[in-house]
């Protein structure tokens, strides 16, 4: 399906889940740091959007890594608009938060 700008519908896409914990801080850091000079982006809970026009369909990873992209953070990310999926994603989970987690 190919829509012209105009035929485009306006939708609003959130840009973060609402869930923040510790457990994800020490990965974040330690892959930033390792990424620092590699075309890649490290995101952490934030709104990962795959269906453009879909607001809803939407997931909240703990940590992801997206190789090839633009470094740096934002609002969320639109597969679509960036063009590149995760390469790899994390979910921190313990044995209290393991049915939420997965």
């Amino acid at each position: 399906l190919h829509y012209h700008m105009m035929d485009t519908p306006s939708f609003t896409y959130p840009a973060n889940s609402c869930f923040r914990g510790e457990s994800e801080k020490l990965p974040l850091a330690v892959l930033k740091q390792y990424l620092a000079e590699t075309q890649a982006t490290v995101l952490a809970n934030q709104f990962m959007y795959y269906a453009q026009g879909y607001p809803k369909l939407r997931v909240a990873p703990d940590v992801m890594v997206i190789f090839d992209v633009t470094p740096g953070g934002r609002d969320n990310y639109k597969i679509w608009e960036e063009g590149q999926v995760p390469s790899v994603i994390f979910e921190m989970t313990s044995s209290g938060t393991n049915t939420n987690s997965m």
